[in-house]
C-alpha cells in the first residue's frame, strides 16, 4: 500500500459521523477536549483546535484514510476496524458506543435454515460461518438488512445489535451473539503514537475513561 502522508502544521483526528458521534462529543467534552455542542450543533465538518484539527467522517473512510496517511488518529467502532482487514493499531478502548454483532432472524431459526445470510459485515460474517462449520450464502447489503428475513429472500441477518427493539419490532430475535463491539481509539500501524497533539489528546481521553473504570 502506498502511503501518501504529507507533512502538515498539525496532526488530524478523525472522528465519526452518525450514531457514535454524540457518544464521542460527550466524552470529548468530559476530556476537556472540546464542547460537545460545537460537535452537535453545526454542519460544519473541520474544527482547529489548539492540538490537533478534527474532522468528521464516515467510520468506514476513517480507516481507509488512516492508512493513506491522510488522518493521523481516528476513532471507529471495533466492528469497522474487523470488517476493513487493514493495518490499525488500538490504542484506547473507549467504552462508548457498545453494542453486539450477532447472528439474528425469526423465531423459527435454526442450524438447520442457516442457507442465506444477509450483512453489511461480509469479511467477517464469512469467518463466523466458517468457524462454526455452516454452509451458507453471503448476500451483502449496505442498508436495513433487517428487511432480509421479512422478504424472505435471506434466512437471518448478522447485524449490530444495541436494545434489540428493531429486531422485535420486525418480528425478529437475537440467535447467537458474534462479537462484542465498541469506540476504539486508533493509528496507522505506520503511524507514531507519541506524534505531538495525538499523544496530548490519547492521554486527555484515557485518564477521563479511567476515571469511570
Amino acid at each position: 500500500m502506498i502511503d501518501e502522508r504529507k507533512p502538515r502544521a498539525k496532526p488530524i483526528l478523525a472522528i465519526p459521523k452518525g450514531r457514535l458521534l454524540k457518544e464521542v462529543a460527550i466524552l470529548f467534552e468530559e476530556s476537556g477536549i472540546i464542547h460537545r455542542e460545537e460537535l452537535l450543533q453545526t454542519r460544519k465538518l473541520m474544527f482547529k483546535l489548539p492540538e490537533v484539527d478534527l474532522v468528521l467522517l464516515k467510520s468506514q473512510d476513517i480507516v481507509r484514510l488512516l492508512t493513506l496517511g491522510q488522518v493521523d488518529a481516528g476513532i471507529v467502532g471495533k466492528d469497522i476496524i474487523e470488517e476493513s482487514q487493514l493495518p490499525v493499531k488500538e490504542l484506547l478502548d473507549l467504552n462508548i458506543g457498545k453494542c453486539k454483532l450477532c447472528l439474528c432472524g425469526k423465531n423459527s431459526l435454526n442450524d438447520d435454515t442457516i442457507n442465506v445470510v444477509c450483512t453489511s459485515y461480509p469479511y467477517i460474517t464469512k469467518k463466523y460461518l466458517k468457524s462454526k462449520g455452516y454452509n451458507a450464502n453471503i448476500v451483502t447489503l449496505d442498508g436495513s438488512v433487517e428487511v432480509a428475513p421479512l422478504m424472505e429472500y435471506a434466512d437471518c441477518i448478522v447485524e449490530l445489535v444495541d436494545t434489540g427493539r428493531t429486531l422485535m419490532e420486525n418480528g425478529l430475535s437475537l440467535y447467537k451473539e458474534i462479537m462484542q463491539v465498541s469506540a476504539r481509539f486508533i493509528i496507522s500501524s505506520e503511524s507514531d503514537k507519541e506524534l505531538a497533539g495525538i499523544k496530548n489528546i490519547y492521554d486527555k481521553l484515557n485518564q477521563s475513561i479511567s476515571v469511570v473504570r
